[in-house]
């Protein structure tokens, strides 16, 4: 809240002239290939004498054995034992190609940020306050039109408005602790002020302010502003006010860009 609108509400509620105004700043794969090898056969012939020949053939991994006796040229009691006694042997091949490309590519994901200049509120409503405090709402008159994010970054923007001084606000949490990379909570602003030097009293004044970028164009959010009275004289306010201090505040704002 501006302070010195409040050093000009009170000291009006005085009966006082308004002191001066003053600014606080406040995979890879492999390749296998099943192949067959084929054993080639070798044959023996017999020979011819007496006696009994043995002749092997072996082609392809078929095997045939015949068997005979030759006796004086004659050839007595011929037999053929045989059949298929071969096997084919399956040989693998692993290795092949081998390869691809593997590997990963770290980049940088721009997050969000608010962009700088002057931001016009749509609305500025106040939805509470406390103690009939109200009444220096009326008396302070007119309130800010616009604020201005002059720095802005994916962590934190500043700010400056005349609500408060000069602020940082911190991007990627709401108040209630969720993750939200367009939410943002501003650090809090306390300020001290004098607000007449006829009577003696000071008023210690909080400021808080969070929210939600809808885009890095468009903002809501909420103010709340928190006043304490300090010094002998703040009865004598609180009388000709009709209200009592500690004075709350919240403010609920929806915001653009210009």
């Amino acid at each position: 809240m501006k302070a010195h609108a409040f050093f000009c509400g009170i000291a009006i509620l005085t009966g006082l002239s308004c002191a001066d105004k003053s600014q606080h700043t406040y995979d890879t794969g492999s390749l296998s290939t099943e192949g067959t090898s084929e054993v080639a056969g070798t044959i023996t012939l017999p020979s011819t004498s007496s006696g009994t020949t043995t002749a092997t053939t072996t082609s392809g991994g078929t095997s045939s054995t015949t068997t005979s006796s030759t006796t004086g040229g004659t050839t007595t009691g011929g037999t053929t034992t045989g059949g298929t006694t071969g096997s084919t042997t399956t040989g693998t091949t692993t290795g092949g190609t081998t390869g691809g490309t593997t590997g990963s590519t770290t980049g940088t994901t721009k997050g969000f940020s608010p962009r700088v200049g002057k931001w016009l509120y749509d609305s500025l409503v106040l939805v509470s306050s406390s103690n009939n405090c109200s009444v220096l709402i009326s008396i302070i008159g007119d309130m800010p039109d616009h604020y201005k994010i002059n720095r802005a970054d994916t962590v934190s923007f500043d700010t400056l408005s005349d609500f408060y001084s000069s602020n940082t606000c911190n991007l990627g949490e709401d108040p209630d602790g969720t993750l939200n990379p367009q939410a943002y909570i501003c650090d809090e602003v306390n300020d001290s002020v004098v607000p007449s030097k006829n009577y003696d009293l000071t008023l210690d004044i909080t400021f808080n302010a969070w929210g939600e970028f809808a885009d890095d164009e468009n903002d809501a959010g909420n103010y709340d502003i928190h006043i304490e009275c300090t010094g002998p004289d703040c009865a004598t306010a609180e009388a000709l006010g009709s209200f009592t201090f500690p004075c709350d505040f919240v403010y609920e704002y929806v915001s653009a860009r210009e």
